[in-house]
């Protein structure tokens, strides 16, 4: 569901921006895309292939989840204070809302 709802962000994001916000509003999303991403891989896959690497038994993938969860905690705090990431968010908070208007977006590029 959030993957559809990203393409109908971007789909209208590329309507109704101009060519240099919506390059900008692109930029942001895909640094946040791929920041995430290597949270993910850093938090859950990375400590997953050394615990099977080390200790050679599934048993201890338990421990990388859990290594995986507390390591998101602060990746998403501060996914969410890169300033590279402030566009993005602050058009999909915009895109979510029902009662705004497209003046509201001059705020989030000017």
């Amino acid at each position: 569901m959030n993957s559809i709802d990203n393409l109908e962000m971007k789909a209208l994001a590329k309507e109704i921006l101009k060519e240099e916000n919506y390059e900008r509003f692109m930029k942001s999303y895909s640094f946040t895309f791929w920041f995430q991403t290597i949270g993910i891989l850093a938090g859950f896959i990375f400590p997953s292939i050394i615990f099977l690497i080390l200790f050679k038994d599934t048993i201890y993938l338990a421990f990388s989840a859990a290594i995986g969860i507390f390591w998101m905690i602060p990746w998403l705090i501060i996914s969410q204070c890169i300033p590279q990431t402030r566009i993005y968010r602050q058009f999909a908070k915009w895109y979510r809302k029902k009662d705004t208007s497209i003046k509201d977006l001059e705020k989030i590029f000017s």
